[in-house]
């Protein structure tokens, strides 16, 4: 039987408890006004519901265990269930708010994983969370765990592939050797990187093909970024003449050709001046190396044809030879 007096007394922590429920309402509220954009005001947004919910049902709890058991009855399991499921739900609204804020300040590439990451989170809040429910409530799990094990054990196994594309990409993605638009050499094909995704990268070619190359095989490979640090690319190339060729002479018309070709065209740059080096007596020619420097790897084969235009035109006007490889095969009448 119910007293009087219990019944106040039940009401008046009711009252308090809904009382202090308003106040955290409140305080949360002014602190997400006074808070900047960041992870703070993400946390206080995220547990400030549940927190208000949580003094609520801890209130309901203590009322009704110290007052109302005999009218309903309820258990410390049940309230130990309630409180498991807010605390999976603040976690769930946590874990989205981190997420949000993290995309605001992360790169493009990162950009396109939180929603991968997220969706990962909320499986494994709310699993664990289930778990611990099933727990409190004192249902025995031991048979769930052996199955999601085995069920896990087959999931990685069948996907394994998939899922090492995927770890793959996110370290592309943290270590960034290249960004969508630079041109790079990976897995000995030179091309344009157009996109950075989950499972693969796509390449343009320079044939104007679209290569995809999965993750683990890029993240796994040399890769040379040409866009990296600068824009602009320096291109060596040998040059043959022949011997008996006036060295003085084949310098000075590599200068003028390699000028000549950057003055009549927007190919080159100047960050880096032409040079020409004798480099060495070849079988059939001397052989010189001229450097001269590319605006950007896209316009590296323009730049190419240009200066060996320029050395083709040049070479012919002062009877330059570049010879081609000779044998000279001596045979012997026994």
């Amino acid at each position: 039987m119910i007293e009087a007096n219990d019944i106040f007394v039940g009401c008046i922590d009711l009252v308090i408890g809904f009382a202090v429920a308003l106040l955290v309402f409140l305080v949360t509220r002014l602190l997400i006004a006074k808070a900047k954009p960041g992870i703070f005001q993400a946390v206080i947004t995220a547990l400030g519901l549940p927190a208000v919910l949580y003094v609520l049902v801890a209130t309901v709890y203590i009322t009704i265990s110290g007052h109302f058991f005999e009218l309903i009855p309820f258990e410390a399991m049940y309230f130990a269930a309630i409180c498991i499921l807010i605390g999976t739900w603040a976690a769930h609204r946590l874990a989205t708010r981190l997420v949000n804020v993290v995309m605001c300040s992360a790169n493009e590439n990162m950009k396109k994983f939180c929603p991968l990451v997220l969706f990962i989170a909320k499986i494994l809040i709310w699993m664990i969370g289930l778990f611990m429910i099933l727990g409190a409530l004192a249902i025995d799990i031991t048979p769930l765990l052996a199955g999601a094990g085995v069920a896990g054990i087959a999931v990685a196994l069948a996907a394994q592939d998939i899922i090492g594309n995927i770890f793959s990409g996110f370290m592309l993605n943290a270590d960034m050797p290249f960004n969508e638009g630079d041109w790079v050499s990976v897995s000995g094909n030179y091309g344009q990187v157009v996109h950075v995704g989950i499972r693969s990268t796509r390449i343009m070619t320079a044939d104007n093909q679209l290569m995809t190359i999965p993750n683990s095989s890029v993240s796994a490979d040399i890769i040379i970024n040409y866009s990296k640090p600068t824009e602009y690319m320096v291109v060596h190339e040998t040059i043959g003449v022949a011997y008996g060729s006036d060295l003085a002479l084949v310098r000075e018309s590599l200068f003028e050709a390699m000028n000549a070709a950057k003055k009549n065209s927007n190919l080159f740059s100047d960050d880096v001046a032409p040079n020409v080096f004798f480099m060495e007596f070849a079988d059939s020619s001397l052989n010189f190396e001229i450097t001269f420097c590319a605006a950007s790897p896209s316009v590296k084969k323009g730049a190419i044809n240009a200066v060996n235009c320029e050395v083709d035109r040049i070479f012919r006007e002062r009877n330059i030879d570049i010879p081609f490889p000779q044998r000279v095969v001596t045979i012997v009448k026994e």
